[in-house]
């Protein structure tokens, strides 16, 4: 659903951040062209996500496991 989700947005002209949990996930999300993408299995999400653009953020919130949810 991940990639699909990637390539829906950027056909919107979105610029999707990939947020996944392995090094081997990161590679289908770079496959599914990403516009960035952040491991949590080395990077920090709040930081990844600030630096992916331009310290605006991008619309998230913690979520019940510490992790960001869309908001």
């Amino acid at each position: 659903m991940g990639g699909a989700l990637a390539q829906t947005g950027k056909a919107l002209d979105a610029r999707p951040v990939a947020v996944v949990s392995t090094p081997h996930k990161a590679q289908r999300a770079a496959a599914a062209r990403a516009y960035a993408i952040t491991d949590l299995s080395t990077r920090d999400l709040h930081q990844a996500v600030a630096e992916a653009t331009g310290r605006r953020g991008g619309g998230c919130r913690p979520g019940s496991r510490g992790r960001c949810t869309a908001g």
